[in-house]
């Protein structure tokens, strides 16, 4: 695997530049088009007294189109949140179909990305799926400051200075004043609780601050975890192709293997079930640090094992204790569950129910 590259034309021979400079045209305009819709759409939502925003017709048109593209289950979570009605739940409900469109827009581009790869594959140093990885990652790096913007702008109206002195022109570009809205650090959005008298008080600069990067980095990691699936997914789409087509490299070198076992499988599944199941109850009951780690290994879960091969503890709270790498893994972890959580709390009581109920009988 090639280090991380820096400039997308350091990824891609010669012949490919005008095709990935297109593909980046497009993920570019892509961007564009679910940053400005989310943004219109929630500023509107959460500033009804706001007189003089433009006719939001075209928007809304445009809005059943993407309604399509993020798919039932991602719409059906943002109506709910609304059905809530709440500032800080309109606010998350418009951050959560921002990111489910760009990961839409990941997953469209990706593919033409891996496609063209294929297509190419002698050019490549790298396989096709980690090629379009890197292009991806490249691209989510470019936009990642666009969040934080995003976040100012559904919250207040950026001032529009003519003839401004330099000063003002930075202040205009960068926003150093701006202070945050405590409705976006509250309940659902946040941990903070509701309150409707507080939801528009702001924030001093350092708790800005906090928060801004906080939410920026939570939605970029989702981004990154859905660009890591598909790239997965497309290791095992293209192995399936070649075994196939028989282009496998194994089955050629090894005609009389056997067929890959499938004892212990139910055995993994149920495993799998009990660690997000405790891991949900962990984040229901708000537990952090050692306290979290204490309730996985009370629930009797174990660190993973390529993390134990790594000179990782066992037990979760040993591994706390030791610090860093385990620290930010076992963070990771925790984040990864609680995405899946956030994105289907209902799905997520369902499970614990139904994974207490089996360890009961």
């Amino acid at each position: 695997m090639l280090p991380d590259a820096t400039d997308w034309k350091e990824l891609t021979p010669n012949q490919l530049i005008p095709a990935i400079e297109h593909v980046r045209k497009m993920f570019d305009k892509g961007v564009w088009k679910c940053t400005e819709l989310t943004k219109r759409l929630c500023y509107s939502t959460l500033h009804p007294q706001d007189k003089e925003q433009t006719s939001l017709a075209l928007y809304e048109t445009a809005f059943a189109d993407y309604r399509r593209a993020i798919g039932a289950r991602s719409w059906q979570n943002f109506d709910d949140l609304m059905e809530v009605g709440t500032p800080p739940a309109v606010f998350k409900a418009y951050l959560y179909v921002y990111a489910k469109g760009l990961e839409a827009n990941i997953r469209d581009h990706f593919e033409e990305v891996v496609q063209s790869g294929l297509a190419n594959s002698p050019l490549l140093k790298i396989h096709p799926a980690e090629w379009a990885k890197s292009h991806l990652k490249l691209l989510i790096k470019e936009h990642s400051h666009k969040i934080k913007i995003w976040i100012q702008e559904v919250c207040d109206k950026r001032e529009q200075l003519k003839d401004a002195s330099e000063a003002e022109i930075d202040e205009l570009i960068y926003w150093k004043a701006w202070r945050a809205p405590k409705l976006i650090h509250m309940q659902p959005s946040g941990n903070t609780p509701f309150d409707p008298a507080a939801a528009w008080t702001r924030e001093n600069e350092r708790t800005t601050n906090q928060v801004l990067e906080a939410l920026s980095q939570r939605f970029l990691q989702s981004l990154r975890f859905h660009l890591d699936d598909l790239a997965g997914e497309a290791h095992v789409r293209l192995a399936q192709s070649a075994t196939k087509t028989n282009l496998s490299p194994v089955q050629g070198d090894a005609p009389n293997a056997q067929p890959r076992r499938r004892s212990g499988k139910r055995k993994a599944s149920a495993a799998r079930l009990k660690q997000r199941r405790i891991i949900f109850e962990a984040i229901q009951l708000r537990l952090t640090g050692l306290e979290y780690c204490r309730y996985l290994d009370k629930g009797g879960l174990s660190t993973p094992r390529e993390w134990q091969s790594d000179g990782c503890p066992p037990a979760y709270e040993g591994a706390y204790r030791m610090g860093e790498p385990w620290r930010k893994k076992i963070q990771d972890q925790k984040h990864r569950e609680l995405l899946q959580y956030n994105a289907n709390p209902a799905q997520g009581e369902q499970l614990i129910q139904a994974a207490t109920r089996a360890t009961r009988s």
